[in-house]
């Protein structure tokens, strides 16, 4: 961003968007995991061993915030444009799906709280096979339960306006698939 600055773009022409779910590392994967992820996460209190989903996975709010300022920091910015909870349908691997709901939302209410505070403009979700999937699957997410989740949290007015998946020539499946509803009809 500062060299973009430095060149003459205008924070106004650019678009950032940052996710938040898996969990990183700060540059090369440190030799002790556990004691990494105890110091920067589990002391801190950011998140709970029992917060995580196969072991690379959280969207607690408080985990999602704490990620969101380091997107900020690093970027050197402060506001997001848009701010996707990051493969949310990774959690339906260990948590039944009244869980997942009650995790999402609060995810929701931590980003609506995030766009009160100016630090994102919306939100949403990024996913790899939730939306692409068939109703079916354990990790279908249905777009009109989400953004009833949404609605709950934000009222019609809510900050839930984007979605990001693959659509390409080797996964086409988000095209043709007639896999989501809107007022009962796909």
């Amino acid at each position: 961003m500062k060299e973009l600055a430095r060149n003459g773009v205008p924070r106004s022409e650019i678009v950032l968007a940052t996710k938040g779910g898996f969990i990183p590392f700060d540059g090369a994967p440190p030799d002790d995991v556990r004691s990494y992820f105890l110091k920067m996460f589990i002391e801190p209190g950011i998140v709970k061993a029992g917060d995580i989903v196969s072991g690379c996975h959280c969207m607690m709010p408080a985990y999602l915030l704490d990620q969101l300022d380091y997107s900020l920091r690093n970027l050197s910015v402060q506001c997001i444009d848009f701010y996707y909870v990051h493969n949310p349908e990774s959690q339906l691997a260990e948590v039944p799906r009244s869980e997942f709901n009650w995790r999402l939302q609060t995810a929701f209410e931590a980003s609506e709280e995030a766009v009160s505070a100016s630090n994102i403009r919306m939100y949403g979700t990024a996913t790899w096979n939730g939306y692409r999937n068939d109703p079916g699957a354990k990790d279908y997410l249905s777009l009109e339960d989400v953004i009833a989740i949404a609605r709950k949290v934000g009222g019609d007015d809510h900050h839930f306006k984007v979605i990001q998946l693959p659509l390409n020539l080797g996964m086409e499946q988000a095209l043709p698939l007639r896999n989501h509803s809107l007022r009962g009809r796909c």
